[in-house]
């Protein structure tokens, strides 16, 4: 398992399923990473989406990642057009599952690998820095 920032626990997957989970992404799936904003607004978005009108095969995905995430019905049944279904993953867990399925990617290898380098120089000035050594602060 990989122990994110966060606390949440990724497990590595199964060479098998990462291909399986790899082609899914591809096929029906989005890699979304946006930069912070030129204004200063801090917000950063880093998340993996697998879509799918079969409820089944997205919660068989979930649980060999140990479900994490979030699934959600993201468009409802009508007459004309099935349910539709969302698996999102984010931030830190999204960026640790991804980097074990950006090995059998084919489609989206290029824009992953991309958000990756985002993710990871974002999440390289995140961490707090050291207070500065042998100043003491004196009151009186």
């Amino acid at each position: 398992k990989a122990r994110c920032k966060n606390g949440i626990d990724v497990p590595m997957v199964a060479s098998t399923e990462a291909a399986y989970l790899a082609a899914f992404l591809d096929g029906e799936g989005s890699v979304i990473s946006t930069r912070p904003m030129r204004n200063g607004a801090k917000t950063h978005t880093f998340k993996l989406e697998f879509y799918n009108s079969c409820l089944v095969v997205l919660e068989i995905m979930r649980g060999w990642c140990g479900n994490v995430g979030n699934l959600r019905k993201s468009v409802e049944e009508t007459a004309r057009w099935k349910a539709q279904y969302t698996w999102t993953i984010s931030s830190y867990p999204a960026a640790a599952m991804l980097k074990q399925l950006i090995s059998f990617m084919i489609v989206k290898k290029e824009a992953a690998q991309a958000a990756l380098v985002i993710f990871d120089e974002l999440a390289e000035q995140r961490k707090p820095s050291a207070p500065p050594r042998g100043r003491r602060r004196h009151d009186g």
